[in-house]
């Protein structure tokens, strides 16, 4: 096992809060490591107010660091409200990208699909509607400002990164009235 392997196996086990950076898209998330393989780390995310804010799924090779038991991470830590975690993490699974995507839109209401290599700001939210090997189908969840429904096909190599149940996310399904 390698070494950060075994330093995210720590970080799992004994449930340390983390900071995890994506310096390549000026990205990071803080939270606990959930599950990870050698490709993807899957994590409970918590905004700077300490509100729980829905799983993220990572390609690993995009994880430029990783940081604890820092000033910065104790303090946020103390703010945390850890009683309103995901139950649906553990029917995630996070072999292949095609198998998050299936696994998480079964598990939620609705995803956010990121292809930061393309734009660090733009994400898809929305319902996976169909997918094969190479493609995914999404109904589209579109702003509060707009209200828009439209449909999307994306590639599901470009994908960098999935979130779900996040406080803005939970937003647009009731502004959306999805059930």
């Amino acid at each position: 096992m390698s070494l950060a392997s075994k330093t995210l196996q720590m970080l799992q086990d004994k449930k340390v809060f983390t900071n995890i950076y994506d310096d390549g898209h000026t990205t990071n998330i803080v939270g606990f490591v959930r599950k990870f393989n050698d490709a993807f780390l899957l994590m409970d995310a918590y905004n700077t107010d300490g509100y729980y804010d829905g799983i993220v799924i990572f390609r690993r090779e995009y994880i430029s660091r990783i940081e604890w038991d820092n000033n910065k991470t104790i303090n946020t830590e103390k703010l945390l409200d850890t009683r309103k975690t995901a139950k649906q993490v553990a029917s995630v699974k996070i072999e292949s990208m095609q198998q998050i995507l299936k696994t998480v839109s079964k598990a939620y209401s609705c995803i956010s699909i990121l292809m930061e290599d393309a734009d660090d700001d733009v994400s898809f939210i929305g319902q996976i509607t169909a997918m094969d090997k190479t493609t995914v189908l999404m109904h589209e969840l579109g702003p509060k400002s707009t209200m828009d429904r439209g449909m999307l096909m994306l590639s599901i190599n470009d994908i960098t990164r999935v979130e779900a149940g996040s406080i803005y996310e939970r937003t647009l399904i009731r502004v959306h009235g999805v059930k």
